[in-house]
């Protein structure tokens, strides 16, 4: 019995702070690059959108022609796991509309086929409250969302011109 706050030891949860060390430390060079692009792109992007608006970002509003290879895919769940740690972690709190247009800009860049979306709601019964999502969708896969989530919400259909 003298062992026993070994194992109890053992069976216990690592503290808040363990874990956020330890998916740190998981981390490949890679996820590093896109975790620090994020955490500088996020303010920028906010800022632009505060300043001109989505008429900032024209290039992230046509629509991708072609399907992700499954390769391409899995860099973007990576590049997207690396945008959202860095809107909840870091110093910038992003908004779902800036966390979508920085992934959206990084799969554009590395050649990803990737669509923006954005979609709105009524909330409550009786007093009905207006709320809009953004999500970035690459081939059928939402990434920065659940589909569950992005289901709720009426996407915005697009006018060709």
């Amino acid at each position: 019995m003298s062992n026993a706050w070994w194992i109890i030891s053992l069976n216990t949860a690592l503290p808040p702070w363990r874990r956020k060390f330890a998916r740190l430390a998981g981390l490949e060079a890679r996820d590093w690059r896109y975790l620090a692009l994020a955490l500088l792109h996020l303010p920028r992007v906010s800022r632009a959108l505060g300043d001109r608006g989505l008429a900032a970002f024209p290039e992230l509003f046509t629509p991708a022609r072609e399907l992700p290879s499954p390769a391409q895919l899995a860099v973007a769940r990576r590049i997207a796991g690396m945008v959202d740690l860095a809107a909840a972690r870091g110093h910038w709190r992003a908004t779902c509309l800036v966390r979508s247009l920085v992934l959206a800009r990084f799969l554009r860049a590395r050649g990803i086929p990737c669509q923006l979306e954005m979609g709105s709601r009524l909330d409550g019964d009786g007093d009905a409250r207006f709320s809009a999502h953004a999500w970035v969708r690459c081939g059928d896969a939402v990434l920065n969302d659940g589909v569950a989530n992005t289901r709720r919400y009426q996407a915005f259909q697009r006018r060709e011109p």
